[in-house]
C-alpha cells in the first residue's frame, strides 16, 4: 500500500484553488469547467456558440469565467410547472 505524501496533497488542493479563481480559462479548463470534450469546445468557437477571446498569439482562445456562467444562465431551459 502506498502513502500519500501530504505536502503533494496540499500542494495540489491549492493549485485546484488558484484555478477556481482564475478568471481566464483555457480551452481544457473551460471544457472541464462545463463538461464537454475539447473537441465541443473548439466547434462551438467555430460556430461563434460560446463566448471567447481571440489572443492575437496564434490560434490561441481564452474563455471569461463570468461571460461562460452569463452564457450558460441564459441557455438554462425551465421546467415545466406540474399542475
Amino acid at each position: 500500500m502506498t502513502e500519500e505524501n501530504p505536502l503533494r496533497i496540499q500542494l495540489e488542493r491549492i493549485a485546484m484553488e488558484e484555478n477556481a479563481e482564475k478568471r481566464y480559462m483555457t480551452p481544457d479548463e473551460v471544457a472541464a469547467y462545463i463538461g464537454v470534450s475539447k473537441v465541443t469546445i473548439y466547434r462551438m468557437v467555430r460556430n461563434r456558440i460560446i463566448p471567447f477571446i481571440p489572443i492575437m498569439t496564434g490560434h490561441d482562445k481564452r474563455f471569461d469565467r463570468k461571460a461562460i456562467d452569463d452564457w450558460m444562465a441564459r441557455r438554462m431551459i425551465k421546467a415545466r410547472v406540474a399542475v
